[in-house]
């Protein structure tokens, strides 16, 4: 046991913390010995120290994943933890505090040990591990489904995806700022876009590409807010967000270039002409040069990162709409942010080659 541990529990029986003396049964010992526990299980303090030691385990994730995509999502995800971990306990609020506090001091100290052997996409796959039960609860996807004379352009939550609560959600159909419609050849074509939602986008295209943008969020201590950081009061971290989705009907060069958007995924073959269970190899682009590192998803689940060419492997499960996403962050120039967050779909139909 660290002497930090030592002197705080010394310090909380000697000074009777939150009206209540450590019994006499946590007894404190030297540093490098274990706490013992002399009285019987009834005490209760024993078992509580236990399961704070457990359970603070997740308090500290957002330092465990620093420096991993994942990492944004530990930070969240941490005072959650620590409001659910006080709320289910009998002790005082201070001395739950000062249990976690001194919890995860002790395994940032193991972790300080063990991190110089593990390499960064360890981490960051056991980063999946954890951020995979919470993805189908707080993700939305973009897609584009075709329909007759054009597309209607849906928000919410994909047919093939496993996600809790609506399949569509309505938007403003202002926040899509541009659209492209392309030939097999590669060559622009005229469409009509709605002013409803859901936006229906006229026009024949073998390759429609969409980008919306639902402008600046801020996450302050009253929540999320749909503000710049200038304009939120108490702001904590904040990120302009764009989203984009790019539908294949017809395979050609207009599909398997780059469009030079800012965000956008390429297939390497012709993705129409796949089976369930072939592999598709696809290519995360930022203004036509290849992004490394990106995590892309296979309906909803993160299937990996693209490696220095920008390019990962992907295995389709099932026929009909396919959808792969990927995102990056980036430094924001301006004081409104902290971030630019890119998200970005592919989607196409299995089977569907004309």
């Amino acid at each position: 046991m660290s002497s930090t541990m030592c002197a705080a529990l010394w310090a909380l029986r000697r000074s009777g913390c939150c009206g209540h003396s450590v019994p006499a049964g946590m007894q404190t010992v030297p540093c490098g010995t274990s706490l013992q526990r002399h009285q019987g299980p009834s005490s209760g303090w024993y078992w509580c120290l236990c399961l704070f030691s457990a359970k603070s385990n997740v308090l500290n994730m957002a330092d465990l994943f620093a420096d991993t995509p994942v990492a944004p999502l530990a930070e969240v995800l941490r005072p959650k933890v620590l409001d659910e971990v006080i709320g289910q306990s009998s002790l005082e609020p201070c001395f739950c505090v000062l249990l976690i506090i001194l919890s995860c001091y002790s395994l940032r100290s193991i972790f300080a040990e063990v991190a110089p052997m593990m390499s960064l996409k360890t981490r960051f796959l056991l980063g999946i591990g954890f951020a995979a039960g919470m993805s189908a609860a707080v993700a939305h996807d973009l897609w584009v489904e075709p329909e007759a004379g054009g597309y209607q352009l849906l928000y919410g939550h994909h047919p093939g995806v496993s996600h809790e609560g609506a399949k569509q959600i309505d938007y403003s159909p202002e926040i899509v700022k541009s659209v492209v419609c392309l030939d097999a050849t590669g060559s622009h074509h005229p469409t009509q876009v709605g002013d409803s939602s859901p936006v229906k986008i006229e026009g024949d295209c073998a390759v429609l590409y969409v980008l919306t943008s639902s402008g600046y969020w801020t996450k302050t201590t009253a929540g999320t807010k749909n503000l710049k950081k200038t304009e939120a009061a108490s702001p904590l971290s904040s990120w302009q967000s764009f989203e984009s989705v790019k539908h294949i009907d017809r395979w050609g060069s207009g599909a398997a270039s780059s469009l030079a958007t800012p965000l956008e995924i390429v297939p390497a073959e012709n993705p129409l002409a796949l089976k369930d269970g072939d592999k598709l190899t696809v290519r995360v682009l930022a203004n036509g040069q290849p992004v490394a590192d990106a995590t892309v998803s296979y309906d909803g689940k993160p299937r990996g990162q693209t490696g220095a060419d920008g390019t990962l492997n992907i295995r389709v499960k099932h026929g009909g709409l396919q959808l792969i996403q990927a995102s990056t962050r980036t430094p924001h120039a301006g004081p409104e942010a902290d971030e630019i967050v890119h998200t970005t779909a592919l989607t196409f139909a299995l089977g569907n080659d004309k």
